[in-house]
């Protein structure tokens, strides 16, 4: 959407470059700039649109006190530490999500990289606007935390403490997992919270999954909410951790368009360290009733109730996930065509979610 090279002269030119204490050159055979004790700013163009994303380009293996904040228009958007943050020889591009009411009916917003004292902002190697993509329909950004922390905040209330960290031995969806354990656990789910701002669109059907396990056994709170008051819950379920991994998806229909709702997970109450991974929000299409057709996929379920077992007729190949109704994943597989599932299950709802190469289908059925 629009873009600077920091360090060559025509964003000088163009973009009202501010700075002090700034100085730019090349490294790794790409323009670069930073600031010590000091700060950068381009002006960018957002043209009045929403659910965007600002880009920035580092090197992957920086040392030195490099820890800054990001501004938008004066606002802090994040505090970021990329010393030794990735380790590895190459460029990375870490995309920050960009609040909607940050960049909301604006032209363009002024981006800062700002140093905290006795540090160094950057080196920057390239600055963006994006819109978010939609290709996947993934509507998290760093849900996998392979750009460490980035997108995710942890905030802690009414006296109650946590850290969060990236580590590498959770065993969950891939290298990394987001481990975050309480100080001083609180008196209610909510002191605890983790979050990401994810907009929704009233009466949109979505579906929040992820993967998480504990030291021991405990229970936290999966939920989209809105942030500003009332905090108004869209969706709020609870999800009982053990030791070894699960995985967790919960559907839910908007109730109401928000720009400002967040993605959020509440781990007051108990003080044992949770691991997370996998994190998704996307749209689905949810079906209540025995049979869905649309142009992409045409699927029939039934008997719907069932009492013994109920049969997916779905030509062609498919990912099935069958969870009961706190979201716990009880089976998973593969199948081609028709196929029959849901024997020896107890009385109850169940949520079937079924995947193609092209469409997600949410299915809510239930067992006599």
């Amino acid at each position: 959407m629009d873009k600077v090279t920091p360090g060559q002269q025509q964003p000088k030119v163009d973009r009202t470059l501010k700075s002090s204490n700034s100085t730019k050159g090349t490294s790794h055979n790409e323009f670069y700039r930073d600031a010590t004790n000091g700060y950068f700013s381009y002006n960018l163009l957002t043209n009045k649109e929403t659910n965007l994303t600002l880009m920035v380009r580092y090197w992957g293996n920086e040392s030195g006190s490099r820890t800054f904040d990001i501004t938008v228009d004066g606002a802090k958007l994040v505090t970021e530490n990329i010393t030794g943050k990735w380790n590895v020889n190459d460029f990375v591009n870490v995309e920050y999500s960009l609040p909607n009411n940050m960049v909301q009916g604006k032209d363009s917003i002024r981006v800062a990289f700002v140093a905290a004292a006795n540090n160094t902002a950057g080196g920057v190697f390239d600055v963006r606007i994006l819109r978010k993509s939609t290709s996947s329909g993934e509507m998290v950004l760093n849900g996998e935390f392979d750009l460490g922390t980035t997108n995710w905040t942890l905030q802690n209330f009414s006296g109650a403490g946590s850290t969060m960290s990236v580590v590498t031995n959770a065993g969950l969806s891939g290298a990394n997992a987001l481990k975050v354990c309480p100080t001083n656990s609180g008196t209610a789910d909510w002191n605890i919270q983790l979050q990401q701002q994810t907009p929704l669109t009233v009466g949109k059907s979505y579906v929040l999954s992820f993967m998480a396990k504990a030291d021991a056994a405990r229970t936290i709170i999966a939920a989209v909410q809105q942030n500003p008051s009332p905090y108004t819950f869209y969706m709020q379920q609870s999800a009982g951790l053990t030791t070894a991994a699960k995985s967790f998806s919960f559907p839910f229909t908007a109730t109401a368009t928000d720009a400002e709702s967040n993605v959020k997970f509440f781990f007051g109450t108990n003080s044992t360290c949770v691991y997370l991974d996998k994190v998704s929000l996307k749209e689905s299409s949810v079906v209540t009733g025995m049979e869905e057709t649309d142009r992409n996929l045409s699927v029939l379920v039934y008997p719907n109730p069932f009492e013994q077992s109920f049969i997916v007729d779905l030509s062609g190949e498919y990912r099935y996930q069958l969870l009961n109704a706190s979201g716990i994943e009880i089976a998973r597989g593969n199948a081609n065509g028709r196929t029959t599932l849901g024997k020896d299950l107890q009385s109850g709802i169940y949520i079937l979610n079924l995947t193609t190469d092209k469409q997600n289908k949410t299915l809510k059925l239930l067992k006599q």
